[in-house]
C-alpha cells in the first residue's frame, strides 16, 4: 500500500506519498476504518496534522479515540488540548463495551481534571463489569498524578476480580 510504502521514503516523497494514500482513503468504504485506522497517525507524524483529523473524523467511537490519541502524541502543543477533548469526547460516546478500550488510548495524555472527569462519566455506565472495567483503565493514571492513595482505595473498591487485580497490578507498577 502507498502508507506502507511511505513509511520507507524520505522528506517530502513521504508526505506526497501519504497525502496520495489519503486521497485513495477518502474514496473507501469497505475497510476504510482500518484503513483510516493505520493511516491518519502517520500523516500527522509527518506533520500532516490537519489532513490527519480530516481522515480521524470519518471515525467514530473507540477507533476515533484512539487515532485521535495517536495525533495528539505528535500535534504541536497549542493544538493538542482541543484534539484530546474531541478524542475524550469520542470514548464517551462509544458504548459500554468499548468504553475501557477508548480510554487505554487517551490514559498517557489526561491531566487530573480530565481522569476525574472520565471516572464521573464511567459511573454512568449500567453494567458493573465494564463500569468497573473502564475505571480501572483510568486509576493508574490517577496514580501517576500524585493521587495514589486515592487511585488504590478506588480499586480496592470495585468488586468484580478481573478489573481489580488489573488495576491494584497498574498502580503497583505504576508507583515503582
Amino acid at each position: 500500500t502507498l502508507a506502507a510504502i511511505a513509511k520507507r521514503a524520505d522528506g517530502d516523497e513521504r508526505r506526497d506519498l501519504l497525502k496520495e494514500a489519503m486521497t485513495a482513503a477518502e474514496t473507501l468504504d469497505e475497510d476504510a476504518d482500518t484503513t483510516i485506522s493505520s493511516l491518519a497517525p502517520q500523516l500527522a507524524a509527518t506533520g500532516l496534522i490537519s489532513e490527519a483529523l480530516v481522515l480521524a473524523r470519518r471515525l467514530e467511537g473507540q477507533p476515533l479515540a484512539s487515532v485521535l490519541a495517536d495525533i495528539v502524541s505528535v500535534a504541536p502543543a497549542p493544538e493538542r488540548p482541543a484534539i484530546l477533548s474531541e478524542a475524550m469526547e469520542a470514548a464517551k460516546a462509544c458504548g459500554p463495551l468499548f468504553r475501557s478500550g477508548a480510554l487505554a488510548s487517551l490514559v498517557p495524555n489526561l491531566d487530573e481534571a480530565q481522569v476525574r472527569e472520565l471516572l464521573s462519566d464511567c459511573e454512568k455506565i449500567h453494567s458493573q463489569a465494564l463500569r468497573e472495567a473502564a475505571i480501572s483503565v483510568l486509576l493508574p493514571r490517577l496514580g501517576e498524578l500524585g493521587f495514589h492513595d486515592e487511585a488504590l482505595a478506588i480499586a480496592r473498591s470495585l468488586s468484580c476480580p478481573p478489573p481489580r487485580a488489573t488495576s491494584l497490578a497498574s498502580i503497583a507498577l505504576a508507583a515503582s
